[in-house]
């Protein structure tokens, strides 16, 4: 706006120019020029335009560049050697945790745990015998085979004796007497394991016994086990709920282990993910809001809340890896670019003034010129949060006190000065980017 002041000269470098002058004042050629009102001495007051000091809330902002990336990401490749027999899913695909996602060919392990479930219950059945207890069938057909045996003894000692007196009365060959012997001892020795199977099948299995045949069914069980794993290996699982992003082989490939063969990514674990300059790590932390837009989106932004900061400094780019998460529910995309305004500090009830409202002179800090009772008064300022033509300061200023924002340069503390009207001032809330962000 351009302000109306008359300077007059009172020293004329010549008598035909100050000649010149009268006659025109005489002629009125000052007529139709606006009335302004006139200091000591007839002067006329400077026009200046003011502005009031507001009180509200700034936000130092920082303005960064990032792109979307899902926190939760897998790379499914198998553990065993195997053609595929099924691999249904194609890119952007919906899958559940636990669905099947790829089944490897493998026989010989379904055969392993076939082989293993057998010898289980080859085990129980052995167990369970042993806890049932004797049966009073074993224990009678083992007191009959104890009374034959011991007749069979008592027989084969009466024998023997026969043998030894003939031997003695040179009545029978000594081999005779030999071959009654051993088989006295043979019957003898049938009839004490015969009384010692009774002994066991009256008293019961032991603990001991019943132990062993405990652990042989644990052992079983556990090739079982060991046989489902492997068997296991061949039908891949998801991990999570997600959504297939790549698919590398399909049903026929031979899968090798370690080979990719699909990708996925769970969209809820979906952040974004931008790096801050060395001079702003220290003030980002967990739970600062950020403004969010993204370019596959339209100009539309969205609120969101820092969730995680990382713990170093990239060293070739001394930057530090950020992640926000947005809080509107939007479909995000892997890749996406994002434009962010990060909230660094956020200044609540502190008062401000226009930016074009400061100066300094030689000698002298920042101040602003603050109109009381029609005079310029000096008050000095320091300048908080600044940004966007808005000026946090500290200073002895009132909220809505009129501080000069054009004219200020050439004027001294305590001058008069005359007031021309200003434009509404904007908002009292406004957001601030920090200093050297890319706006």
């Amino acid at each position: 706006m351009q302000i109306m002041m008359k300077r007059y000269t009172l020293a004329w470098f010549a008598t035909g120019t100050l000649c010149c002058a009268m006659v025109t004042a005489l002629a009125g050629c000052g007529e139709g020029e606006p009335d302004q009102p006139a200091g000591r001495g007839g002067r006329a007051l400077p026009v200046v335009e003011v502005a009031p000091v507001q009180q509200g809330d700034l936000a130092r902002q920082l303005a960064l560049t990032g792109e979307v990336v899902a926190r939760q990401q897998v790379i499914v490749s198998p553990t065993v050697e195997g053609p595929i027999a099924s691999i249904p899913w194609q890119e952007g695909d919906r899958v559940e945790r636990g669905q099947v996602l790829v089944t490897i060919d493998r026989p010989l392990y379904q055969a392993e745990r076939d082989a293993a479930a057998a010898a289980v219950r080859v085990a129980e059945a052995q167990l369970d015998d042993l806890r049932a207890g004797t049966r009073e069938e074993d224990i009678a057909e083992a007191r009959a085979t104890v009374q034959r045996l011991e007749s069979a003894a008592s027989f084969a000692e009466a024998d023997w004796r026969r043998m030894q007196r003939l031997v003695e009365a040179d009545a029978s060959p000594a081999e005779a007497l030999e071959r009654s012997a051993t088989g006295h001892a043979q019957a003898v020795a049938e009839r004490e394991a015969a009384r010692q199977r009774l002994k066991k099948l009256e008293a019961g299995p032991t603990p001991t016994a019943v132990a062993t045949a405990e652990a042989q069914v644990a052992e079983a069980a556990a090739r079982v086990h060991l046989a489902e794993a492997r068997l296991a290996e061949c039908r891949i699982t998801a991990p999570f709920d997600g959504v297939i992003s790549r698919r590398h082989l399909s049903v026929g490939d031979m899968a090798s282990p370690r080979e990719p063969l699909l990708e996925m990514y769970a969209p809820a674990s979906m952040v974004v993910r931008f790096a801050v300059p060395e001079w702003a790590a220290g003030a980002v932390a967990v739970g600062q809001s950020a403004q969010v837009s993204l370019d596959a989106l339209g100009p539309r932004s969205f609120e969101a809340r820092v969730v995680r900061v990382f713990t170093h400094l990239e060293q070739p780019t001394r930057t530090r890896t950020v992640e926000a998460a947005i809080d509107d529910e939007i479909e995000l995309l892997p890749g996406m670019f994002a434009r962010l305004e990060l909230t660094l500090e956020l200044a609540s009830g502190v008062l401000f003034v226009p930016t074009d409202a400061l100066f300094a002179r030689p000698g002298e800090g920042r101040a602003v010129m603050v109109v009381r009772d029609g005079k310029a008064e000096r008050v000095p300022v320091t300048v908080g949060i600044q940004q966007q033509g808005r000026s946090q300061v500290f200073a002895n200023v009132e909220p809505d006190e009129a501080v000069i924002v054009f004219g200020q340069e050439g004027l001294r503390p305590g001058a008069a000065v005359q007031v021309h009207p200003s434009e509404p001032a904007a908002s009292t809330t406004t957001n601030a980017q920090a200093p050297g962000a890319t706006p």
